[in-house]
């Protein structure tokens, strides 16, 4: 049998995730709550039995554009959290999403709203 810690930790606060990677070498990345873009929730079937998931972030912070956290015990409820605080994030500080879609065919969304 081979023990090897745990080399990923997580602190969520009510303005930043802060994700820490590694036992020797070592690399924390911290996204600002309010730049969250998309928090994504996967499990495998192994996974679900034994209660863990992983959360997945995608953000608009250009150091930190991807977030993932692994084996989280309760993710889905975790997932939830991080959306709420996100929400209240961004209602703090007056922040509101804009997305602009530019199709390949050459349409973008601001051909679409004359329509």
């Amino acid at each position: 049998m081979v023990w090897w810690p745990n080399s990923k930790h997580f602190t969520l606060t009510n303005q930043r995730i802060k994700i820490r990677v590694g036992v020797l070498s070592r690399r924390i990345d911290e996204i600002e709550l309010y730049r969250i873009k998309d928090v994504f929730y996967s499990a495998s079937f192994f996974e679900r039995l034994w209660g863990i998931g992983n959360i997945s972030l995608l953000s608009t912070q250009i150091s930190s554009r991807r977030g993932r956290i692994t084996g989280i015990r309760n993710a889905e409820d975790v997932r939830e959290a991080i959306r709420a605080y996100v929400q209240a994030a961004r209602t703090g500080r007056g922040v509101r999403e804009v997305d602009y879609f530019r199709d390949p065919a050459g349409i973008d969304d601001t051909d679409l709203m004359d329509q």
